[in-house]
């Protein structure tokens, strides 16, 4: 069976078929490896389609371009071999004057297939289901983030729990969307980025960091499960960093977990923030804002790490950031090596094994801990 005989059953499972004389859709980058399907009946559909793709690489963000910028009918024909048809008149997700569109996600123990539910005007809601065990607390733990945020921090700009379901063995959550045609994707860390972090914090500040902390216990219930060469190094670091920062009393708080420019959108001034099933409470705040930084440059392999470094130290908006939450920002070497252990650490503990580009990001995350830790000897 080929992913894409796969796909089809389970788009059965929610309503939705392909057969011929139905809608036409385009399919990324092909049908033996489709990891994108969008809407292509018109040129609009399917540019909204397309903001379910926030490509990181330059190449990625020409070829999202071009997408947007032919002709439908163009399109059709150049593209023929990667077109299908499906309708959805059963699904009961679907409404009359709406349309999906769909990512299957990026591989990896955690992936899980994404729907952007649309009509003409933007997305109208994000539809996750999964098959694995492994994923379903996942939506539980989001779930229960955007309901504690909805009564903790109602400024914030964020999905709402729309439903939890089964579908036969599939578990499904839905949430509102939060973009809209005219948003925008940023990838730069702005002043309201640095407001949205400084009102989670305010909004969940809960206790500090200390030896009895909830992120410490954890941390050194993962570090159990590294090889002993790995975790004597990393344990030891780990220990160093946090007695260091003890004197501080450094407040903890939720944390979204995976804050990227993929998961912002801004419009109007106003930021937005979605997919926040890794949301964890009493983290060290700033872990969220470093993330911001360093994920899109760690994806890229070619970046120095040096380099990566010195964007990263010398972004005011992140030492803003560092004294609105209490963070002292002389100390952001430290702040850095734990975030890099954290993560590390999530990727290492989450599965036995890892795609190539998981195993990448790993080795990248190591390599930049290593010149980091060199610099403590300094």
């Amino acid at each position: 069976m080929t992913k894409w005989d796969g796909f089809k059953q389970e788009l059965k499972m929610l309503g939705i078929e392909e057969t011929q004389n139905a809608s036409v859709y385009l399919v990324l980058p092909n049908k033996e490896n489709v990891r994108w399907v969008f809407p292509s009946m018109s040129r609009r559909a399917l540019k909204i389609g397309l903001m379910l793709y926030s490509p990181n690489t330059k190449k990625g963000k020409l070829y999202k371009r071009y997408l947007e910028l032919m002709p439908v009918w163009f399109l059709k024909k150049i593209e023929q071999k990667h077109l299908t048809h499906l309708q959805w008149k059963k699904s009961p997700f679907i409404e009359k004057d709406q349309c999906p569109a769909f990512f299957m996600g990026n591989g990896g123990p955690h992936s899980k297939v994404t729907i952007q539910v649309q009509d003409s005007f933007g997305p109208c809601s994000y539809l996750k289901y999964t098959y694995s065990p492994v994923i379903v607390p996942l939506f539980q733990n989001e779930s229960e983030a955007l309901k504690e945020l909805e009564q903790k921090a109602p400024a914030l700009h964020i999905s709402h729990v729309i439903s939890q379901s089964k579908r036969g063995r599939a578990s499904i959550f839905q949430t509102s969307s939060v973009k809209s045609l005219n948003g925008k994707t940023i990838f730069d860390l702005t002043k309201l980025h640095v407001d949205f972090l400084v009102q989670l914090f305010s909004a969940t500040r809960s206790g500090s960091l200390c030896l009895g902390s909830v992120f410490y216990m954890e941390t050194k219930e993962k570090l159990k499960r590294l090889p002993i060469k790995d975790r004597k190094w990393i344990d030891a670091l780990f220990e160093r960093c946090i007695t260091s920062l003890l004197p501080e009393n450094l407040p903890v708080s939720r944390i979204h977990g995976d804050f990227t420019p993929w998961n912002t959108v801004m419009e109007k001034g106003i930021l937005s923030c979605f997919d926040w099933e890794y949301s964890r409470r009493e983290c060290p705040p700033v872990f969220d804002a470093i993330h911001f930084l360093l994920q899109p440059n760690m994806l890229n392999p070619q970046k120095p790490l040096e380099q990566i470094w010195t964007t990263v130290k010398q972004n005011v908006q992140l030492l803003s950031y560092f004294e609105q939450v209490g963070y002292p920002a002389h100390f952001i070497r430290q702040y850095v090596m734990l975030y890099l252990m954290d993560i590390f650490l999530f990727y290492h503990s989450r599965s036995e094994e890892h795609s190539s580009q998981e195993q990448q990001l790993m080795n990248r995350w190591k390599a930049l801990l290593h010149l980091l830790e060199e610099r403590e000897k300094v």
